[in-house]
């Protein structure tokens, strides 16, 4: 259960999960440095959880945690993922503010591991159909506004291989709305690579329905 803490580890423990915390995020997220958390563990290790700040620290340590033991050499990946259920509970649960931010930080860059060919048929389905509908939302209200799409898609949408012609098409909207709509002046030849776009031979059969 996300929301029953897992138990806390010992002092040593806690620098050892610091330390690979460090190493997995010193060159991309300096949200902490290693020092700054010993000394924060610490304190943590002789409290118990009461108060807001409090709250938002375990919440902060849990998901360093969770990093720190995705990161360590050896399986401990189920220990990680306690550490991380219940981190992104305590950060969902409580107050707005810096430590929400922080921990949110946190929460993505513990999932960046976790990409949609790892999961299994259903939940792969789940992503796709979110994936789809954030796209269409956005570029609908980009449209809509005269603003650029806050989405962009980084796959090959005229790919045979799950093809589906909702993808296409934002794709289409995307550039649409990028190259065409927000540069005033357009060349013909970006004219003609968009109206020449259309889906691979059989690409319909492809298509998910699910995704349709």
């Amino acid at each position: 259960m996300a929301n029953q803490p897992p138990p806390r580890p010992t002092v040593d423990k806690a620098r050892c999960l610091i330390s690979w915390y460090s190493y997995a995020t010193n060159s991309v997220l300096r949200l902490y440095d290693q020092r700054e958390l010993s000394e924060m563990v610490s304190r943590w290790l002789q409290i118990e959880q009461d108060g807001r700040q409090q709250k938002a620290n375990s919440a902060v340590l849990f998901l360093v945690f969770a990093i720190g033991a995705q990161t360590r050499p050896g399986d401990q990946d189920d220990e990680a993922e306690r550490y991380f259920n219940y981190g992104r509970f305590l950060a969902m649960s409580g107050d707005l503010g810096i430590s929400t931010i922080q921990a949110n930080i946190l929460i993505t860059l513990y999932l960046f591991h976790d990409v949609n060919v790892l999961f299994d048929p259903a939940e792969f389905t789940r992503r796709e159909k979110l994936w789809t509908v954030l796209r269409i939302l956005d570029l609908f209200m980009s449209a809509s506004l005269g603003r650029p799409p806050s989405t962009l898609e980084t796959r090959d949408t005229a790919a045979k291989e799950n093809y589906s012609t909702a993808n296409d098409i934002c794709y289409i909207f995307e550039k649409i709305l990028t190259d065409v709509y927000s540069k005033r002046k357009v060349s013909t030849h970006v004219l003609q690579r968009i109206s020449e776009r259309q889906p691979p031979v059989g690409g319909e059969t492809a298509v998910r329905s699910s995704l349709r």
